[in-house]
């Protein structure tokens, strides 16, 4: 990648800055970048490596799609940040932006950002196979033009979900907590097989239906609820069985299991404090995947489960009869979130992905 290029660019435009954040941000800019780093922003960029890339061809997609693909135009020059968007959904997508574009500026306070031109996707999953690079916040295998950003509440550390309390510092003790599986979240989920939205007849066909029925049946291994009923999720009678009240999230840490599930695509905040809580993942394969994904491994940051769940009460169980192996894998899982995705360790890859994009072949 060019290690010392990359040093020497950082060294040359830092500027004065003071603030925690921005200080642990230089330091690990300093550093050598992460392996993984390395590895997901070269994969994600191979496709526009060895060609040229239009930059007619980007703003054009840009005009022609950017309302139904929920597109934002970022421009940066001379270290300044610039945005454009066409109208589409209303604060949901302001508050999106937002997130990215607070945390590009608390960037260019520390390091001068190259100039550069690029369209991030503020869809839940992008998914669409373009001509030109966009960033997502999510993707699939086979999503060759999508380039990995963190997502919009991981810019804005919203893994800090206790009340007084910062996660990064506060290890939630194993000893005291129980030895069951919490989940309490959202309907909002695709079809395992063809992603389709929920209905009376289809409803065996989402995971998180299954968790609940799952919870119904072991009711000493699982605690699963719906807490909020959406996409026509509400219309069904059966789901009501299943509805709870919020617990707050001191509540949900009391646990020693948990299970990052996913929604429509990736579950983004309603899990990312999960591998900060201090207790054992269980994470369902799936076809999404977000950029630090491929840096997690199984049985040692997380306990890996069939998409369908059909093996999660026999893992539930090997976790309650194998506390001391359950224990490590869940440091193991906290010290990867306390090393690799801080809200500091989020900007080092918003930084390093957008430095190489624009090391690109863009033509006029």
């Amino acid at each position: 990648m060019g290690i010392k290029m990359f040093v020497f660019f950082l060294l040359s435009s830092t500027l004065c800055f003071a603030d925690n954040t921005k200080d642990i941000f230089l330091s690990k800019l300093y550093a050598p970048i992460p392996g993984w780093i390395e590895d997901q922003v070269n994969e994600d960029l191979a496709p526009f490596q060895n060609r040229s890339i239009s930059q007619k061809e980007l703003l054009d997609y840009y005009e022609t799609q950017a309302g139904d693909l929920c597109l934002i135009k970022f421009t940066i020059h001379n270290n300044q940040i610039y945005t454009e968007e066409k109208p589409n959904d209303g604060k949901k997508q302001d508050y999106r932006r937002q997130a990215f574009e607070d945390a590009l500026k608390g960037i260019s306070a520390v390091v001068t950002l190259p100039d550069v031109t690029f369209l991030l996707s503020l869809h839940d999953g992008f998914g669409i196979l373009a001509p030109i690079p966009v960033f997502g916040m999510c993707k699939r295998s086979q999503d060759a033009a999508t380039i990995l950003l963190p997502d919009f509440d991981a810019l804005r550390a919203k893994f800090q979900v206790l009340t007084g309390r910062d996660l990064t510092q506060y290890e939630p003790q194993w000893g005291k907590k129980h030895p069951r599986l919490i989940w309490r979240g959202s309907t909002a989920q695709a079809s395992l097989e063809k992603g389709w939205l929920i209905r009376p007849d289809n409803i065996d066909q989402f995971s998180r239906v299954i968790l609940c029925k799952l919870s119904e049946l072991y009711p000493k291994l699982i605690d699963a609820k719906f807490t909020f009923f959406a996409q026509g999720a509400e219309h069904i009678p059966y789901l009501q069985r299943f509805r709870s009240p919020n617990i707050s999230y001191e509540q949900l840490m009391r646990y020693k299991y948990q299970i990052f599930i996913d929604g429509n695509v990736s579950p983004y905040s309603a899990s990312g404090w999960k591998f900060f809580s201090n207790s054992l993942i269980f994470k369902p394969d799936s076809c999404w995947f977000q950029w630090y994904y491929k840096a997690l491994k199984p049985y040692e940051h997380y306990i890996p489960v069939k998409e369908n769940l059909e093996d999660l009460i026999d893992k539930v169980r090997w976790a309650t009869t194998h506390d001391a192996e359950a224990r490590v894998i869940a440091k193991n899982s906290r010290e990867f979130a306390l090393s690799h995705i801080t809200l500091p360790d989020n900007w080092l890859y918003l930084y390093y992905v957008i430095y190489q994009y624009s090391r690109l072949n863009f033509i006029h």
